[in-house]
């Protein structure tokens, strides 16, 4: 991803979480082969989403190569 790409990721979720106590979180991983599920649900935990205190979290889970993704 190039450094444009991931800024202009970043603008849009700080737009998008102005004003709310939600956060969310995108990966984009390289990987070929996975389930995008199963990958999504250890980065929500492993980024201990689902102890923000809200607990209204979202992670986009994006798996191009794999041509995969999640959203939790």
């Amino acid at each position: 991803m190039t450094r444009l790409a991931h800024a202009r990721i970043e603008r849009a979720i700080q737009r998008a979480e102005t004003g709310t106590t939600g956060r969310i979180f995108v990966r984009v991983v390289g990987d070929r082969e996975l389930d995008a599920f199963e990958r999504a649900r250890a980065e929500f935990e492993g980024a201990a989403l689902h102890k923000h205190a809200p607990r209204n979290a979202a992670l986009v889970l994006v798996a191009p190569n794999a041509r995969a993704y999640a959203v939790l």
